[in-house]
């Protein structure tokens, strides 16, 4: 078995090559040949002055990279007005893997570090969705609200399919915001500015592309452009008013379970991702709920867009919510990346004694 940490990961993993493999995979998730299980969150009690310990893990299937993926991630979450803060073990320290498995015989192949592959396959995906809903228009302003890894790869991820003019970034770190500006135009050569407000960075926009960790909804529709692309990583970023007043709205596909969905302890929280809190039933009540209406709007799966299987409803404002099928996203991007370590002799390889055994399970 391969173990992979973020670097070995990032001198294999492009944006054209992980767009790519979604583009596959979503391709095989219309027809039947790849598929997910949702992001299912167990969460408890903690020491102040953290809000909960938070669990994640979903799982994807894809037959033409032959692999299963289970990504996993281990938290503590803070809940702080509009701001969600997360660590693992201390601040600036995470905990979150994929496992990736062979279909042909089961066997174990790799395990990886998610921090890169996390990044890179939700602005692949984002990028796909904003591709697909420009819809061939070229020449087009980009509005950025966030300045953070999510935010970077959502435009670096678009650099590589949008024809992007410029760029206007807003985040409330104003050194932040700037030195993301500055490294758009190193790396990209594109035009592109800090701006002071998160209505300077909408208005006038072609593309909208809020990614942040804000608990709220981070612009106002009315600042958008009528015929705007706006994309979001989660829905607690998005308008309350978003699916009245925008006629075309897409997902990635499920993202969790279904509110009818019966489990003993089942609740549903802040993102509508369902999960099980554990503890008294005081620290139950602080958990933050999904909005109303949040789990359950009738959005067109993405997927089914780009394998031709729908078409557009409107040619009018459109938004994409980067949310479900996450487990196939981590399956498709990992085999992509496990394949080239494999050809490029990377990483620790670890013995299969420590992840095969003779007692039946």
């Amino acid at each position: 078995m391969r173990m992979l940490q973020n670097s070995d990961v990032e001198r294999v993993l492009n944006y054209a090559g992980a767009i790519a493999s979604l583009r596959a995979s979503y391709e095989a998730l219309a027809v039947g040949d790849s598929g997910f299980a949702p992001r299912i969150d167990l969460l408890g009690p903690v020491p102040p002055p953290m809000s909960a310990y938070r669990w994640g893990s979903m799982s994807g299937i894809c037959l033409r990279s032959g692999v299963v993926a289970v990504r996993i991630k281990s938290d503590v979450v803070r809940w702080d007005g509009a701001v969600e803060d997360k660590h693992c073990v201390r601040p600036g320290l995470y905990s979150g893997i994929v496992i990736v498995y062979a279909i042909q015989d089961g066997r174990p192949l790799a395990l990886l570090q998610d921090g890169i592959i996390q990044h890179v396959r939700l602005g692949a995906a984002v990028a796909l969705g904003a591709s697909a809903l420009l819809d061939g228009r070229v020449g087009v302003d980009v509005g950025v609200l966030g300045s953070g890894g999510m935010a970077w790869s959502c435009v670096a991820a678009a650099a590589a399919i949008v024809p992007i003019r410029s760029v206007r970034v807003f985040s409330p770190n104003a050194v932040r915001r700037s030195a993301f500006a500055e490294r758009v135009t190193q790396e990209f050569g594109l035009e592109a500015v800090s701006v002071s407000s998160a209505r300077d960075a909408v208005a006038g926009s072609g593309l909208v592309m809020s990614a942040t960790a804000s608990t709220s909804a981070t612009f106002e529709l009315d600042w958008a452009e009528p015929a705007a692309v706006l994309t979001f990583v989660s829905r607690r970023e998005v308008p309350d008013d978003l699916h009245a007043r925008v006629p075309d709205v897409y997902r990635l596909g499920e993202a969790s379970l279904p509110l009818d969905t019966r489990f003993p302890g089942l609740d549903w929280f802040r993102g509508g991702y369902a999960g099980v809190a554990v503890g008294d039933r005081a620290f139950r009540a602080r958990l933050p709920k999904r909005r109303d209406g949040e789990a359950d709007r009738v959005e067109a799966d993405l997927p089914m867009l780009l394998a031709g299987r729908i078409g557009r409803r409107s040619n009018e404002r459109s938004a994409l919510i980067a949310v479900g099928t996450q487990g196939l996203q981590f399956a498709s991007v990992a085999g992509y990346v496990v394949q080239r370590a494999e050809r490029e002799g990377l990483g620790t390889m670890l013995p299969d004694d420590w992840f095969l055994q003779d007692i039946r399970d």
